[in-house]
């Protein structure tokens, strides 16, 4: 019974980490399209979308099976309730992603442009936060965890300078500023996407503490929630 219980927590952890990798993917897709603007690539979105799909329902399913048949207490049972918010937000990642993909064949006077080169910066941030969050999961690293939401600020001022520089291409009637529009939700949309790699690290934190990054208030609060899971 011992072997079972282990081994479904181990299926659960491996797809974590593959739906991670997933989405990865998804996210460097979604910068190719604003680059190249490629019709295939659009919709390989949209189909890597729908395996993002299937997977948060695969991994929600083993989490509620060990839920009820197992009962699982302490550790184990943050681990199994992080999981479930941390496929949550990963299924909403791989949704972002696909909108990214669907917007950016409206992108056509301003592709290559600065600002669009500091919307993909946004992305390139994106997927440095969400490997450092499943880094930090793999290998139960608290401090990394709580690195990735540090991140989430250069996100924010790159989306503030982006919104900045549209607004003066619409002020000023530039060339590509009936573009800005779109290229402003694709901005919000990279932004969105650092949310939730620092709610995936918040998880991550929780899933091998107990506890909250906001009950992490100091140092010593860290290296006290570290020294319990090593």
């Amino acid at each position: 019974m011992r072997d079972l219980y282990m081994a479904q927590l181990n299926g659960i952890n491996n797809d974590v980490i593959d739906m991670g990798l997933v989405l990865g993917n998804a996210i460097e897709n979604s910068i190719l399209c604003l680059k190249d603007n490629d019709g295939k690539q659009v919709k390989a979105a949209r189909e890597i979308e729908l395996d993002i799909d299937k997977m948060e329902k695969n991994i929600e399913s083993q989490c509620l099976n060990v839920i009820l048949q197992q009962q699982p207490v302490a550790s184990d049972f943050h681990f199994v309730s992080a999981a479930l918010k941390m496929i949550t937000d990963m299924e909403r990642i791989g949704d972002i992603t696909d909108d990214i993909a669907s917007l950016s064949v409206m992108i056509k006077v301003c592709r290559g442009s600065k600002v669009l080169e500091d919307i993909i910066e946004m992305g390139k941030i994106s997927i440095e936060m969400l490997k450092g969050s499943i880094d930090a999961y793999v290998n139960r690293d608290v401090k990394a965890a709580l690195n990735v939401c540090k991140t989430d600020d250069r996100v924010d001022d790159y989306f503030n300078k982006v919104k900045d520089q549209l607004i003066n291409m619409i002020k000023a009637d530039a060339k590509g500023a009936e573009e800005a529009p779109d290229a402003l939700m694709i901005a919000k949309y990279f932004e969105r996407l650092g949310d939730h790699c620092v709610n995936l690290a918040e998880w991550v934190i929780y899933a091998f503490t107990g506890k909250h990054k906001d009950h992490l208030d100091s140092p010593e609060d860290i290296d006290e929630a570290i020294k319990d899971i090593l």
